[in-house]
C-alpha cells in the first residue's frame, strides 16, 4: 500500500508543472464589415476569424506584436491551425525563443465565386479595406496589440500577390509555400 501511495505522489508531483503552465489559445470570433455592402456575389459582411494567443496572455497585461496570416486561396480561416499545425508550430517557436510571442490571426476571406484573391472588387467587395481597417480594429479593440506598429502580414502562397496594396500598414510581408508564418531558414523572404 505504501508503494502505491509514494507511486501516486511522484506521479501528482511530475504533473504539476504541466498543471501549472497556462497554455496558448485560439479564440474563433467575428468581424462585421459594411465594405461588402453592393458587392455582386452576395459576399456576407459577417466574416469568421479565428486569434492565436501566446501562453501567458492571460496572466498579465503586456501587448503584443500581430501577425496578419492570409489563408491559401481556398482555405477557411482555421486550416492554418486545424490542418497545418499552426499553433503547435508557434508555441515551439516562442518556447525556444525563434520569435516574441504574438497574436496571429487569421480570417475568412472567401466569397460565394470562391476566393477574394485579397483584392478590391465591385464584384467581391473592398477586402483592402477589410483588411487593413476593419479587422485590425477589431483586432487592436479585443485584443492587448501594441498599436500602431508592429504589424505584420504573411500569406501562404505567392497567388495572394495582390496583399501588397495592404504593405503601407504594414512592416512585413511574407511569403512561404509551404509553412505557418514563423521564422525559419527563410528568414530572408521576411524583411521589414
Amino acid at each position: 500500500m505504501r508503494g502505491v501511495l509514494w507511486s501516486c505522489l511522484v506521479f501528482l508531483l511530475a504533473l504539476a508543472p504541466l498543471a501549472a503552465r497556462a497554455e496558448s489559445r485560439l479564440v474563433d470570433f467575428e468581424v462585421a464589415s459594411k465594405r461588402f455592402d453592393g458587392a455582386k456575389v452576395g459576399v456576407s459582411p459577417v466574416r469568421k476569424v479565428v486569434a492565436y494567443l501566446p501562453d501567458g496572455y492571460e496572466a498579465g497585461s503586456r501587448r503584443y506584436p500581430v501577425v496578419y496570416f492570409l489563408p491559401n486561396l481556398f482555405d477557411d480561416q482555421r486550416a492554418v491551425f486545424d490542418r497545418d499545425g499552426a499553433r503547435a508550430a508557434l508555441d515551439r517557436a516562442i518556447d525556444d525563443g525563434a520569435v516574441p510571442p504574438l497574436i496571429l490571426v487569421s480570417a475568412d476571406f472567401s466569397t460565394p465565386a470562391g476566393s477574394s484573391f485579397y483584392a478590391t472588387s465591385p464584384v467581391t467587395g473592398d477586402w483592402t479595406g477589410f483588411l487593413a481597417k476593419d479587422l485590425v480594429a477589431a483586432v487592436d479593440g479585443r485584443f492587448r496589440t501594441l498599436p500602431p506598429r508592429p504589424r505584420a502580414v504573411c500569406w501562404a502562397t505567392a497567388w495572394a500577390a495582390t496583399a501588397r496594396s495592404a504593405r503601407p500598414w504594414s512592416r512585413r510581408a511574407c511569403s512561404d509555400r509551404s509553412t505557418p508564418c514563423t521564422p525559419s531558414a527563410r528568414e530572408s523572404a521576411c524583411r521589414p
